[in-house]
């Protein structure tokens, strides 16, 4: 797991470290899925990386909604565990 704490620069060798170990990549970002920081790095790691993937990348976004305020709402919108989870089992083709 990588935790991209510094965004610009983005860390394009530690992402395709990672993916050299693991030959799969699953992102996670609070953003829309369109136009989103993790279509970036998708698109980063299919330029890089693409004979490397044992599987396609997975993303797990927010809806593709403006974030609400109240915290059940914002909750709804905003990836969750099970999303992530279920995310990663089928990356490793287990969902």
């Amino acid at each position: 797991m990588i935790d991209l704490r510094c965004l610009r620069p983005l860390d394009d060798e530690t992402i395709m470290a990672s993916l050299a170990r693991t030959r799969r990549a699953v992102i996670v970002d609070e953003g829309w899925r369109s136009g989103s920081l993790s279509a970036e790095i998708a698109a980063r790691i299919g330029e890089q990386a693409f004979w490397h993937l044992d599987a396609p990348v997975g993303r797990v976004c927010s809806a593709e909604v403006p974030i609400p305020y109240p915290k059940h709402l914002e909750d709804a919108a905003i990836p969750q565990v099970p999303a992530i989870v279920a995310a990663v089992k089928t990356t490793l083709g287990k969902g």
